[in-house]
């Protein structure tokens, strides 16, 4: 159920991109996670998501007041167990900084706290690889990229053992990870669909010929 209504929610996002006076990336509003939240669960994001983005243009109890609306309107349309206040630590003050105000927010409205890391590259070598993509994608060269590319190398895969040690002052949000991993019993062996068979030779496997 949850999985038909993401691909319900990309289509009908995706089917808006290049409309006249619609945004090249558009994004699912309210009103479409209203209709097709059933079955999902609903992280507040890192450095992108709409937190990141409140404590940006805010200041003080205005940003807190924005960051409440924001959270009960989530746990409006999603459900009451089905919302986690992300946390991300890549070594930077400013999130941090936001990191402890959502972590007292959290606990005020009685939400859970998931460590996530926002992983964009495999390992801590892979961050400059990603850097050239980055480059190639917006056209332009490593010198002149600036705030394009990565703020460090901490957007790798991490460990189990790693994430513990980050969080190692909120135990409760890395423990969420793995009972959150427990409730998502989805797996694509569910779909029941499968793809039509391509004709090959008679020496050939479909995968031999692909090849």
């Amino acid at each position: 159920h949850g999985y038909k209504n993401l691909c319900r929610l990309i289509t009908r996002t995706k089917l808006r991109d290049g409309k006249p006076g619609k945004p090249e990336n558009p994004i699912a509003t309210a009103d479409d996670f209203a209709e097709l939240a059933g079955g999902l669960v609903c992280l507040t994001g890192g450095e992108e998501g709409p937190l990141a983005r409140i404590f940006s243009e805010n200041y003080g109890p205005s940003a807190r007041e924005a960051t409440c609306r924001h959270l009960e309107q989530l746990r409006h349309i999603f459900g009451n167990k089905n919302v986690y206040v992300e946390l991300q630590r890549h070594h930077r003050r400013k999130e941090e900084v936001r990191n402890q105000a959502q972590i007292e927010i959290a606990r005020s409205l009685r939400l859970p706290l998931l460590a996530t890391n926002g992983v964009s590259h495999a390992t801590q070598e892979k961050r400059e690889l990603r850097d050239v993509l980055t480059c190639v994608k917006h056209k332009t060269t490593i010198f002149k990229a600036g705030r394009l590319l990565s703020y460090n190398a901490e957007c790798h895969l991490k460990s189990s053992s790693e994430m513990k040690q980050l969080f190692a002052d909120l135990p409760e949000a890395f423990a969420q990870t793995g009972e959150l991993a427990a409730r998502l019993s989805f797996t694509l062996e569910d779909l029941g669909y499968e793809f039509p068979h391509y004709p090959v030779p008679d020496d050939e496997t479909e995968m031999s010929f692909l090849r």
